[in-house]
């Protein structure tokens, strides 16, 4: 069961590379993963990130860090790059560290939703990267927040979508919700259903959804941050 969860949460990876994570006004941001496993496996290391940034081709700041490391974007206001960690909390695999990185080159800045205990299991970013929505908790999930990068703060919205369908050769006992063996780990939701129209505006669709479709009749949602 725990292996073939993580492979549905899109986690695998067999080999190491290295790409452009995100780009600033002066700088860039790139991402090598580093020693990651087949499969991933209770209690043993899913790898390691390194980050690189880089101003005129030289290396202003290098880091290694454990776990499955992204990035979100670049928040143009405040000159700061927005990166998510993915690391494991008992059999799961949310996202469980959001950061901050200046684009001179300071050290990563923890966020509230680190410093609060919050964990993620899906997150979108605005256009221009002030707002982090995701659905999430505090040592728990299922409900939808926002972290707001230029206060550092997070506040509640509401209820969270249901998660998205999974393969038809996939079944469990446990209630179609977020935490079960449904939606554990951290996934990517449909633009349709989670998604900002404007940086400040996000649009967000309900309906009776299962575990392997979405329901045709829906409800949409408007939340202006």
């Amino acid at each position: 069961m725990w292996q073939k969860i993580l492979m549905l949460c899109g986690l695998v990876i067999s080999s190491s590379y290295a790409a452009d994570c995100a780009k600033g006004s002066h700088s860039e941001l790139q991402l090598t993963r580093l020693n990651e496993p087949t499969v991933y496996r209770l209690d043993q290391s899913i790898g390691q990130s390194q980050f690189v940034l880089l101003k005129q081709g030289v290396a202003r700041f290098e880091q290694i860090y454990e776990g499955h490391w992204f990035c979100f974007g670049f928040n143009q206001l405040t000159k700061t790059y927005l990166v998510g960690g993915i690391g494991q909390t008992g059999a799961w695999l949310p996202l469980v560290a959001i950061q901050y990185l200046k684009e001179d080159g300071t050290a990563f800045i923890t966020s509230v939703f680190n410093r609060l205990n919050y964990m993620a299991n899906a997150a979108v970013m605005s256009p221009e990267g002030r707002y982090i929505v995701f659905i999430g908790g505090q040592q728990t999930t299922g409900k939808l927040y926002v972290l707001d990068s230029q206060t550092d703060t997070i506040k509640y919205l509401a209820k969270a979508p249901a998660p998205p369908p999974v393969n038809s050769s996939f079944s469990s006992e446990e209630p179609f919700d977020w935490g079960t063996g449904w939606a554990d780990g951290f996934v990517a939701m449909e633009k349709t259903v989670l998604s900002f129209k404007s940086e400040y505006l996000l649009r967000v669709s309900y309906g009776k959804d299962t575990a392997y479709a979405r329901a045709k009749k829906r409800h949409i949602g408007y939340f202006k941050l």
